[in-house]
């Protein structure tokens, strides 16, 4: 040991206070956990309301589509009915003049995860026969869509009533598609 070194309770500090640092220290990791926990925590949030709002969008579009795939199946229709899921689109088809006219029938469904079209042609005797329309058999693939969803004739315009699939429940649309007459 020096000569020149002072005691422990000259130098500033206790010997008593040595345990002040240990204490000091455990303080600091404390406020740094619960700062990160707090970043964490807010990142956290941030992340869930885009991904809420992102699906939201998705539903959106969803929605969209499933509109558009039935306007598009029942333009030009003759006769229109819409019962809760169901849809028929009835359009006299026209060959030629001298042939007589055929009747064109088609069925749109609202199911679960998809909207399924169905068309078939009928003869003058009411003889089912391929449709050779473009609007042949298809089905439209809507992951988010349940089977809920409804759709009705009201006073020339389809009026929708989708109900999807969300984080956290479920959320309804309600599209209103004019009938041009």
């Amino acid at each position: 040991m020096r000569r020149n070194a002072r005691p422990p309770h000259r130098r500033g500090r206790r010997p008593e206070d040595a345990g002040a640092s240990l204490v000091e220290l455990l303080a600091a990791l404390a406020v740094g956990s619960l700062l990160l926990l707090g970043v964490y925590a807010i990142t956290g949030l941030f992340t869930s309301a885009i991904g809420t709002q992102l699906a939201e969008r998705s539903v959106d579009r969803q929605a969209d589509a499933v509109v558009q795939f039935v306007e598009r199946s029942v333009k030009d229709a003759d006769q229109l009915s819409a019962d809760g899921s169901e849809i028929t689109a009835t359009r006299k088809v026209v060959e030629s003049e001298t042939a007589p006219s055929k009747r064109e029938v088609v069925t749109l469904t609202l199911e679960a995860g998809k909207v399924s079209r169905r068309c078939v042609l009928y003869d003058p005797n009411d003889t089912p026969l391929p449709c050779t329309s473009l609007k042949g058999d298809s089905v439209l693939e809507v992951p988010d869509l349940l089977d809920t969803s409804e759709v009705r004739v009201d006073l020339r315009a389809l009026v929708f009533t989708l109900r999807f699939r969300v984080p956290g429940g479920e959320r309804e649309f309600v599209r209103v598609v004019p009938l041009m007459r």
